[in-house]
């Protein structure tokens, strides 16, 4: 009597195995992309949103926010000097970083852990003498730039420096380096050069 079984071999099953080992890299290689793509978008929308948060504000009180005023603050939250004070979420915590924008204007300030890129830090810089001028940046924010190609450019909407500044041949604002071409920015008319 001839009894046969019906299943799969060991060896059938090893190469079922690694074929969909195979594939299953090189979709997570093409999805990786998208999933950086997506993590930069949110970061510009975010960015975008308190610009227009940061706009109504003025046009309510007249003049842009300040920083972060609360006590107890963490070192490194809030510099200020030369007329400039600037707050850097990183460093602030648990601390809203822009004074009284939330949650009248905006739910909630631009977040590190929206971006792709795990260096990723706001900086908030607004003028100390009267409010007149804000510059907001997402410093090394943008995930999957390699070289300068790759990232935002002097021609960007959210570029950190624009073409008009001279001052944009120091180290952290030249579109040769990191901090250039990983970061997005956001401004009024006095704070692009900043």
């Amino acid at each position: 009597m001839n009894i046969r079984t019906t299943g799969f071999t060991l060896i059938e099953i090893l190469v079922s195995v690694g074929i969909i080992s195979i594939l299953a890299a090189v979709l997570y290689a093409n999805f990786g992309s998208a999933r950086e793509d997506a993590n930069n978008k949110t970061v510009q929308a975010s960015i975008k949103e308190t610009q227009l948060a940061l706009e109504l504000y003025k046009a309510q009180f007249g003049e842009y926010p300040p920083v972060t005023t609360e006590s107890g603050l963490p070192g490194g939250c809030v510099v200020s000097g030369s007329g400039v004070s600037t707050a850097n979420s990183r460093n602030c915590g648990a601390f809203e970083y822009i004074d009284g924008l939330t949650p009248d204007f905006i739910a909630k300030l631009p977040d590190e852990e929206d971006s792709g890129n795990e260096n990723c830090t706001f900086q908030y810089q607004v003028d100390s003498a009267n409010g007149s001028w804000y510059k907001l940046t997402g410093v090394n924010c943008h995930a999957g730039a390699a070289t300068a190609a790759d990232g935002i450019d002097y021609d960007s909407d959210f570029a950190r420096c624009p073409t008009s500044c001279a001052s944009c041949t120091s180290s952290n604002i030249n579109p040769a380096t990191a901090a250039f071409y990983e970061s997005y920015a956001v401004y009024s008319a006095g704070g692009e050069c900043r």
